[in-house]
């Protein structure tokens, strides 16, 4: 198992690696002051939202609070200075959101974004064994590409999806949004990682208005089934999203991004 695609310049706008874990109810945002303090270099910017719904919709989110209850955790983001890097935490998940911008070699590659989220994950998940004598429990992985394609619009980008580039134009007239939703959740897919592929208008701020592009995101999810550990099901979900870009995708735009190895 392995993917050996890489491309010199992939057109990666944003990524995000989630980790979902049991729900701690008794986790706030108190219990994490000590990683404020060990964060504050490297995210110095901190803010409080809403939770996000559960993952499976097991935590209704209206709820009678009695006297002895729980407040409900806020989303906690924890960003840099640049604002293109986000911890984003609360009782149920962690994750890492990065965002790029245009240019030559913005997108560092997986083994660096992982690596920091496995180091941050290790050191979230010791703060609440320290302060709740809890252990968190992880349960799934999602792992989220949104791409930059230029030069194609919305429409164009799915018809080539669903004929499998056999006509390269929407013929159609031009439509005020376009968009596409797919998803795979079979037992047939390889090691069982569901993938929800998006088309959408981009709303990159770079880019000028008139100028052609459209917005191909790829998410990968898995369940750990009682895994040992998160980073191989991490890889496994992140070379399924891969994989699938590559199938998704035609040969102009791979030697446009300068694709390395076709080796699966």
């Amino acid at each position: 198992m392995g993917s050996d695609l890489r491309f010199e310049e992939p057109p990666v706008r944003e990524v995000s690696l989630t980790v979902f874990f049991e729900r701690v109810a008794t986790l706030q945002s108190l219990n994490l002051a000590q990683l404020r303090v060990d964060w504050n270099e490297s995210y110095p910017k901190v803010s409080e939202v809403p939770p996000r719904p559960a993952l499976r919709g097991d935590a209704p989110m209206r709820q009678y609070l009695g006297g002895n209850s729980f407040w409900p955790m806020p989303l906690t983001a924890f960003t840099n200075a640049r604002g293109d890097q986000t911890i984003e935490l609360q009782n149920d998940r962690f994750g890492i959101v990065w965002r790029f911008h245009q240019g030559p070699k913005t997108y560092p590659g997986y083994d660096e974004l992982v690596a920091e989220l496995l180091l941050r994950f290790a050191e979230f998940r010791r703060a609440v064994s320290s302060s709740l004598i809890q252990e968190i429990e992880p349960t799934d992985i999602h792992v989220s590409y949104t791409n930059l394609i230029e030069g194609v619009l919305p429409e164009s980008l799915a018809v080539g999806i669903l004929t499998n580039w056999q006509t390269s134009l929407a013929q159609l007239d031009p439509p005020e949004l376009a968009g596409l939703r797919l998803h795979y959740c079979s037992p047939e897919l390889e090691e069982d990682v569901a993938l929800t592929i998006m088309v959408d208008p981009s709303f990159d701020r770079d880019r000028e208005r008139d100028d052609p592009c459209a917005s191909l995101e790829i998410e990968g999810a898995i369940s750990l089934q009682d895994a040992p550990s998160v980073d191989r099901p991490l890889a496994i979900a992140h070379d399924a999203v891969v994989r699938k870009f590559f199938e998704l995708t035609n040969n102009d735009m791979r030697t446009k991004w300068g694709l390395r190895s076709e080796d699966a």
